[in-house]
Formats: structure tokens, C-alpha cells, sequence
């Protein structure tokens, strides 16, 4: 098997092929067929960070003792605080936003391996025809 590389021909060659295999991967019903566009344009990966998960604020752990900067130790919360339901809501909240980040993201990871095959399998079976001579 002989690679033409090293020519101005080829190296525009390579370009064509690269932007028509681009376009062809935007084209398909893949999921996240943007991410493997990209990933093709950039030749490497795409990074999916996952989501962290919200801590429990102290002051919903209801009875919790803690030591206030004085050095005098008391029961942060409790339902009688006031303001306990609206923290309580604000982390429900959060919870909610963490798991809709966490499926997306989880979706989005599965989508990308599912795809890479599919994307190396193109690559290879019309780039190694077209730019190899053997």
C-alpha cells in the first residue's frame, strides 16, 4: 500500500475529502451529529463534563449542631426557621437541575460512543479508497 502525501495535490486532495466527509456526517440522522462534525474538524474528542451534584446545605439537616465563628455551638435549622422552606425549595431545585444536567450528559456520552464507530467506519472505508493507491 503506497500513501500519496507530501504533494500540493494530495494535501488539497486531503482537504476536499475532509470537507465533503463534514458535510456528509452533518447529513446523517445521528444523534449529536454536531459533535461528531466538530470532532472530525478538530481531530480529537469532544470533553462532556459531568454535572456535580449539589451538596446538602447544612441548614436542611434538620437537629444539626454547629459552631457559629464566636465558638458557641447551636442547632443551625429546624422547621421552625423561617427560612427553611425556601432553602429546602431552592435545593429541590437544584436536585432537579443536576438530574436533567446528569441525563443530558449521560445521553450525550452514550450518543458520542454510538457515533464514533459510525464516523471511524465511514472514515475509513471512503478515505483509505481515496487517498491510498495499492
Amino acid at each position: 500500500m503506497v500513501f500519496t502525501i507530501g504533494k500540493t495535490k494530495d494535501a488539497a486532495r486531503f482537504e476536499v475529502v475532509k470537507e465533503e466527509l463534514g458535510n456528509h456526517f452533518a447529513t446523517q440522522f445521528w444523534s449529536d451529529a454536531a459533535d461528531v462534525v466538530r470532532a472530525f474538524e478538530i481531530l480529537g474528542e469532544p470533553v462532556y463534563k459531568e454535572p456535580e451534584e449539589p451538596d446538602l446545605p447544612k441548614c436542611l439537616l434538620k437537629g444539626e449542631k454547629v459552631t457559629n465563628p464566636e465558638g458557641e455551638e447551636s442547632i443551625l435549622c429546624s422547621e421552625v426557621d423561617p427560612e427553611y422552606e425556601s432553602k429546602a425549595q431552592r435545593y429541590r431545585m437544584l436536585i432537579n437541575r443536576y438530574s436533567h444536567d446528569h441525563d443530558e450528559w449521560k445521553s450525550r456520552v452514550k450518543h458520542w460512543k454510538d457515533n464514533k464507530s459510525r464516523m471511524f467506519a465511514i472514515f475509513f472505508n471512503i478515505v483509505l479508497k481515496t487517498l491510498c493507491k495499492g
